[in-house]
């Protein structure tokens, strides 16, 4: 918050402020020893605020000045108007997410049990089977990489090389199944708990069918990632999800928020930990651990677009 303007009147300053307000420009109004002071909120409007009060201050009774105090009064009043209808949204959100069952979210629940159920069904099954049918690949076509095998009488090059060979074959599911793989409790705990959060706040704010094809677009979208991008093949986990429907909360509580998706500061920040420490890791030539960085950042940028076309709609 800047100066820009001090005057020994307060309807001057007042005035000034109102007219600021319809230039879009955010003040503050606030008594000093000399009369009053007028302040500009957002640091990168200070430049165009002392270019106008410079012309103000040589002609304040000019009736453009006026003018704009009615027009700033119409403004005021549409803004509360606005945050009041915000509160209400919000607390009305609050109380159905208090109450438990009253925020039906099946996308969201379902989307948990699926990774609960498969990583249960590897822990008492045979694990192996289970992810060779959910990889975006499967294993022989990662080993062998479209090499054809006479010996099931395939002829040479009859087969899609790259990451989409097994997709290419009708098993268009490994496209999405990776999401549902977790490479072990603490993996899918996290996860879980995220997409819980998450998934909620967006489910209720979008609707079920929305957040279902948004999902379907983001596991695509993050899973083509870190296929084409990533070290290996075998990858999985509900992250890149995770990250594309934080990047439209984000996206959302930015740009529209009179929608009433926010999201606490502390998710934001583990979430952006988690991506730095992926970064950090894959850098370091002695982890032993390897984070599906393409998938988190992929699904990041489809999230923030998605996000972005959302919010230009609530615009228009």
């Amino acid at each position: 918050m800047r100066q820009v303007g001090s005057t020994d009147e307060a309807a001057k300053a007042s005035r000034f402020a109102d007219y600021l307000l319809t230039q879009g420009v955010e003040t503050k109004v606030m008594p000093s020893k000399g009369g009053w002071d007028v302040w500009v909120v957002e640091e990168d409007q200070v430049p165009k605020a002392r270019k106008l009060w410079a012309g103000f201050n040589s002609d304040p009774m000019n009736p453009i000045y006026s003018q704009a105090s009615s027009e700033a009064r119409k403004l005021r009043l549409q803004e509360e108007r606005d945050e009041k209808a915000y509160e209400i949204r919000q607390a009305s959100f609050d109380r159905k997410v208090s109450s438990g069952g009253a925020v039906r979210a099946p996308v969201t629940v379902f989307l948990v049990v699926a990774s609960v159920g498969v990583y249960l069904l590897g822990m008492t099954g045979d694990k192996g089977n289970v992810r060779n049918a959910l990889w975006f690949a499967a294993p022989p076509t990662e080993l062998t990489m479209g090499m054809a095998k006479p010996e099931l009488g395939e002829p040479a090059g009859s087969l899609i090389r790259g990451p989409l060979a097994s997709v290419a074959k009708g098993e268009v599911w490994r496209l999405i199944s990776p999401i549902f793989i977790h490479m072990d409790g603490i993996h899918l705990l996290f996860n879980m708990l995220m997409l819980t959060s998450i998934g909620t706040a967006v489910e209720k704010v979008m609707g079920t069918w929305r957040i279902a094809l948004m999902v379907l677009v983001l596991a695509v979208f993050s899973n083509c990632a870190e296929a084409f991008f990533g070290p290996s093949l075998k990858f999985g986990g509900m992250s890149g999800v995770l990250y594309g429907l934080a990047g439209f909360t984000w996206m959302l509580s930015a740009r529209a928020p009179q929608m009433g998706l926010t999201m606490p500061s502390s998710t934001a920040m583990l979430l952006g930990g988690w991506l730095l420490l992926g970064v950090l890791m894959a850098s370091s030539q002695d982890s032993a651990i390897r984070m599906a960085n393409w998938a988190h950042g992929g699904g990041l940028l489809a999230g923030i677009i998605m996000g972005w076309v959302v919010a230009m709609n609530q615009k228009d």
